[in-house]
């Protein structure tokens, strides 16, 4: 495939669901701007009714530096919220840009979590860096389920329902190549090492997920997961309140939406089972996650 000039891409206000994104290409370097084309190239264009759209800018830093040490900035929303950062690591700065502007949002209730649906019945999988969401989301995707999110629950108050934004998922290390396992044919950017994460890697999601990215969810269902490759595969219920706790503690805004945010998270913890997951097998794990979303 030929390389694609970066002065020719400008990933201009494409729709991805909840909150569109625009990145400026122009300054990073042609490699790097081909990798964001063709994330996020086959995405369709911001509608015109978009009411929040995500903006990243990177610009190369105007100063003499040594051979192999370039460095840009990122320009986020008009702001630049990281300083300076090594060019290698362009594209997860990026992306991290783009969760930063998400964070900021008081619309919507924000949770650090995996959510997949399948019938307009969707399934949160709350947890942090590392329990193995990521892995997980992307197998059921690769089983035909909607992937909303890798990144964010978006709850929205006024119906309790969960909005799209699947943007390409953040996987790393040992996962990276699980997945490439799962899904042979699917586009993934160029590894990244020397993060805090470890070696990442992005994966672009499916076209179905992309073509879906205006159907949103009812939540039927909330799964804590954990990735044990040595432990005992384990599900078993969780006590709604300690689950209320937990899901505050997993929100990027819940303190500043105040009273919407209490009734909606009171609602969704009312209405969905609960679970803790431990598992170490991901055929195992998918097969446990769609005897639960068949039930409901």
């Amino acid at each position: 495939m030929a390389l694609t000039r970066a002065t020719d891409i400008n990933i201009n206000k494409r729709h991805v669901g909840a909150y569109s994104v625009e990145i400026d290409c122009t300054e990073l370097g042609d490699a790097l701007a081909h990798q964001i084309e063709l994330l996020y190239g086959g995405y369709p264009p911001m509608n015109t009714d978009d009411k929040a759209y995500l903006v990243v800018s990177p610009k190369q830093v105007r100063r003499w530096l040594p051979f192999g040490a370039r460095k840009v900035e990122f320009c986020v929303g008009g702001r630049f919220p990281f300083g300076s950062m090594p060019s290698k690591y362009s594209l997860p700065v990026i992306e991290a840009g783009l969760n930063w502007l998400i964070t900021r949002s008081a619309t919507h209730l924000l949770f650090h979590a995996a959510v997949v649906a399948r019938a307009g019945k969707a399934i949160l999988l709350p947890g942090p860096s590392g329990a193995g969401k990521s892995t997980l989301s992307s197998s059921l995707m690769a089983e035909g389920w909607q992937l909303l999110s890798d990144e964010f629950a978006i709850l929205a108050p006024e119906d309790n329902r969960l909005l799209p934004h699947p943007r390409p998922i953040s996987l790393k290390e040992e996962s990276i190549d699980i997945v490439a396992r799962i899904v042979p044919d699917a586009y993934f950017s160029d590894r990244v090492a020397g993060t805090a994460k470890g070696e990442i890697a992005y994966l672009k999601p499916s076209q179905e997920t992309i073509d879906n990215a205006n159907r949103s969810a009812l939540p039927v269902a909330i799964i804590f997961p954990r990735y044990a490759p040595h432990g005992d595969h384990v599900l078993h219920p969780v006590a709604k309140a300690d689950a209320f706790m937990r899901l505050v503690g997993h929100s990027a805004n819940y303190f500043t939406m105040m009273e919407a945010s209490f009734e909606a998270l009171s609602w969704m913890v009312n209405a969905c089972p609960i679970y803790d997951f431990t598992y170490r097998n991901l055929d195992q794990a998918i097969s446990d996650i769609s005897e639960i979303h068949m039930r409901l």
